[in-house]
């Protein structure tokens, strides 16, 4: 917990971890920021019961990486005031049974990513339940994608697209602002709850899918008193909701 919030900078630069609690319950981290990791920059794994509270974070690694990361059983997950942005596959995602997570006053910024996979600022659901994800804003600007790059992709990836170069500042597997992954479990009753929220996009933002919220293939999904804001004139292809 940082005496003064804001003073703290963990600097993974590039080699660490910037925070990671692994098998560590009812810990607080709050009042600093972090940046630059090698993995996740805020990773939570095998731990209940957590607090991450006013932390900005930044940059992960241009892989499978997130800048928050809920991961592995990390259930009843508490973050409130927190910021993340600049490289990352997401920005927010929870995974893997971590379940009763609660995200309040949650600002995110999709920058960039050049790693095969589905991209979004935050994710309702990733074989997990009950989340609940209150007065957040999300917005997706694409400004740390490189105009030219080759899709990056781990060895033995079954993806047509590995290696493949993108040009135009495209982006692999699109799919919205608030999104979901999906349930492999079975049980397709996610119990997500998103309350009074915003996403938007301005002029300025290279947009490129279709939606700004989208939720599909799960049920037991709640949207209360949520807004999408689309700069006018601009995104003329963007909608609003995709739910199906």
């Amino acid at each position: 917990m940082a005496l003064n919030d804001g003073k703290v900078l963990i600097n993974g630069q590039g080699s660490n971890q910037a925070v990671h609690l692994l098998h560590n319950d009812w810990f607080v981290v709050q009042g600093l920021n972090a940046c630059c990791s090698n993995a996740d920059v805020v990773y939570i794994s095998y731990s209940m019961h957590n607090i991450i509270r006013r932390v900005v974070a930044w940059d992960a690694a241009d892989k499978n990486n997130m800048i928050f990361g809920i991961a592995n059983g990390s259930s009843y997950t508490l973050l409130e005031d927190i910021a993340g942005f600049g490289v990352a596959r997401k920005i927010f995602e929870p995974s893997g049974g971590s379940n009763y997570v609660t995200v309040r006053r949650f600002w995110g910024r999709w920058d960039g990513s050049h790693f095969v996979g589905p991209k979004m600022t935050l994710s309702l659901a990733y074989d997990n339940t009950d989340i609940l994800v209150e007065n957040s804003i999300g917005t997706w600007s694409g400004s740390a994608m490189k105009q030219t790059y080759t899709l990056a992709c781990d060895p033995g990836t079954p993806y047509r697209l590995c290696g493949k170069t993108f040009t135009n500042y495209e982006v692999d597997q699109p799919q919205g602002i608030f999104s979901i992954d999906g349930i492999t479990t079975g049980d397709k009753n996610a119990r997500a709850r998103l309350l009074g929220s915003i996403a938007y996009v301005q002029d300025t933002d290279r947009y490129p899918y279709s939606y700004l919220y989208l939720i599909n293939r799960l049920d037991s999904i709640s949207l209360e008193n949520n807004v999408a804001y689309i700069k006018p004139g601009f995104h003329k292809n963007v909608r609003p909701f995709g739910l199906a």
